[in-house]
């Protein structure tokens, strides 16, 4: 039971340390450094929790520091889906232009829309480029064969869980 108590404490900390001051922090609204935040706290809790059962050696501890691993891994995968969300999708971008008041006769400039549009079009192609897993190709873009790779590991995945294919 200490286990969870001090996992869940450390938890707790590093969530109040995101929201007390590193959400402020401009490095800290890009995607990569909340990425890392999340890795770095992971391994060090992984590390910490290996040692410690090594020192142990009890199937008890063991248990519960798979506990604390399992409950380390639902907060940051349940932090990064909500920061990716609250960071604003193509949709949000359109509900806050729609949301503008002004006098009746003003019109809003829609263009801004097709800008916002291109541009997370364009940030996510420059991360799939970085990532190696497409390249640019004239006016169109293609697979990398690690590309391909991926793509395929990700088919077989959405195929065992009946997922249904995009139109």
């Amino acid at each position: 039971m200490r286990w969870l108590m001090w996992g869940g404490c450390y938890l707790a900390c590093h969530l109040l340390l995101y929201v007390t001051t590193l959400r402020t922090v401009a490095a800290f609204s890009r995607e990569n450094i909340i990425f890392r935040y999340h890795w770095v706290s992971a391994a060090i809790v992984g590390s910490v929790v290996t040692v410690a059962v090594a020192n142990t050696r009890r199937w008890g501890d063991l248990a519960a520091a798979v506990a604390v691993l399992s409950l380390h891994g639902i907060y940051s995968m349940s932090f990064l889906e909500l920061w990716s969300l609250a960071q604003g999708g193509y949709s949000v971008s359109i509900l806050e232009e729609a949301g503008h008041v002004g006098p009746p006769e003003s019109k809003r400039d829609v263009s801004i829309l097709h800008q916002i549009g291109a541009s997370k079009t364009q940030n996510r192609l420059n991360t799939l480029e970085r990532l190696g897993l497409a390249r640019g190709q004239g006016d169109s873009i293609v697979l990398t064969p690690f590309g391909r790779l991926v793509a395929g590991a990700l088919l077989v995945i959405a195929r065992i869980l009946n997922l249904r294919q995009p139109a």
